[in-house]
């Protein structure tokens, strides 16, 4: 219409219907770390040295039950220096006889996947204790090829448990003998009671007791262990100076003999060289 004015249709913008893209992060994986040909000479050589430098014995057996290595702490306890020396022989060979049967049951139970752990003694002229394992080492696919063994030597340990069970138990004996020598006991029996209960605690052959006879010159064997029985009550040993039991007699201390055939401080009585006793 003339005079009045057009009014202009005001138009919102148009809202988009579609969602705003977004942006890709990209999540960098962590390169894989490139192994060198070195890695496993290293991790072998690191193996050898923590073997070669252990203060206890490792060694390796055979499907056939022989040594097939064996590190320089067990070469030691074996006293040998040269690995060949035991490379190849029998382990049960470095066993004492009394422990073979037994070891060798679960060597056997080790061939077949069976770990254990045992002690045992060397064979040999100074026998050794030692503590010891079998752990089957197995392929991939479960099958044993060899048998580890870890041993350490526990002789020291062993010697000091013994020397205080027999401590202890000669406290014992002495204990006993000192209650029966305060009992109503004829003496010739306590004398008899003596000698063989000592001789069973000290683990000898002989033992006497010698009665000094009145004139002082000579000593009876009042009772004995070991001696021959035609002997004992009528046997007599000198009691000079020069003789085994006068030296004794003037001794402030147990007077230990050795050898009787290399002795200088006195003469050994005919009773001990009939006898074969030469300590």
């Amino acid at each position: 219409m003339p005079g009045s004015k057009k009014k202009k249709a005001l138009k919102s913008p148009a809202r988009s219907r579609r969602k705003p893209a977004r942006k890709n992060k990209q999540v960098k994986s962590p390169k894989p770390s490139k192994k060198t040909s070195e890695e496993p000479e290293q991790s072998e050589e690191r193996y050898r040295a923590l073997i070669d430098n252990s203060p206890v014995c490792i060694h390796e057996i055979d499907m056939d039950g022989a040594l097939i290595s064996m590190n320089a702490a067990g070469l030691a306890m074996l006293d040998v220096r040269d690995e060949s020396k035991v490379t190849g022989i029998a382990y049960l060979e470095v066993v004492c006889e009394n422990d073979r049967e037994r070891v060798g049951k679960l060597l056997d139970r080790a061939l077949k996947g069976h770990s254990s752990q045992f002690e045992l003694t060397s064979s040999g002229p100074r026998p050794r204790f030692f503590s010891s394992c079998f752990i089957p080492i197995k392929s991939k696919k479960g099958k044993v090829v060899r048998i580890m063994g870890v041993t350490e030597d526990i002789t020291g340990r062993k010697r000091a448990e013994e020397t205080i069970l027999n401590r202890a138990n000669q406290q014992k004996v002495v204990s006993e003998l000192g209650l029966l020598a305060l009992s109503s006991i004829e003496l010739s029996d306590l004398f008899d009671k003596t000698v063989n209960v000592l001789a069973q605690t000290l683990g000898v052959e002989y033992c006497k007791v010698l009665e000094l006879l009145p004139d002082g010159k000579a000593l009876l064997l009042r009772s004995g262990v070991g001696w021959r029985r035609a002997i004992v009550g009528q046997t007599t040993v000198g009691a000079q100076k020069k003789s085994h039991a006068g030296y004794t007699l003037l001794s402030d201390k147990p007077v230990i003999v050795d050898d009787s055939r290399t002795e200088t401080r006195f003469s050994s009585p005919a009773l001990l060289r009939d006898h074969n006793v030469v300590s």
